[in-house]
């Protein structure tokens, strides 16, 4: 991309085992220079289950033969300082702040960390998806 993809932005859910439980819209950081279109994705059947306006698909799945691969493209795992970590880092190289993140962009503010519960549940439901892909995989 010309331009890093940086801050915490809002996404939309389509129902999957992976959502479930997840109150959309609901914010996750990304940080990456890099992008899978969405179509790309829907064109060979994977399903993109959290997407967001601005920074494109979050999280994507493939169900076949009992097994799902699952596709991520951003941090939800990232903690409250992380984003701010990286911006400190590369600030002197020019990188710009993080999008949605300081209060006001301010970078002397505490950061929000807004995404907590949607990132647990993410998690949680990551987990159980992949026990129930193994246990479906035994049973064969």
């Amino acid at each position: 991309l010309p331009q890093k993809v940086f801050g915490v932005h809002c996404h939309e859910t389509e129902p999957s085992s992976l959502t479930q439980g997840i109150e959309a819209p609901f914010r996750a950081p990304h940080s990456r220079w890099g992008n899978v279109p969405a179509q790309l994705l829907r064109d060979v059947g994977v399903q993109v289950v959290a997407e967001g306006y601005e920074p494109g698909w979050l999280l994507a799945s493939h169900e076949r033969s009992g097994r799902t691969t699952v596709f991520l493209q951003g941090h939800p795992e990232y903690e409250r300082d992380d984003l701010a970590a990286e911006y400190l880092r590369d600030a002197a190289v020019g990188q710009s702040l993080p999008e949605n993140y300081f209060p006001q962009d301010d970078v002397r503010q505490a950061p929000r960390y807004d995404w907590y519960e949607a990132r647990q549940q993410l998690f949680s439901n990551f987990s159980a998806t992949l026990l129930a892909s193994q246990e479906l995989t035994r049973v064969r």
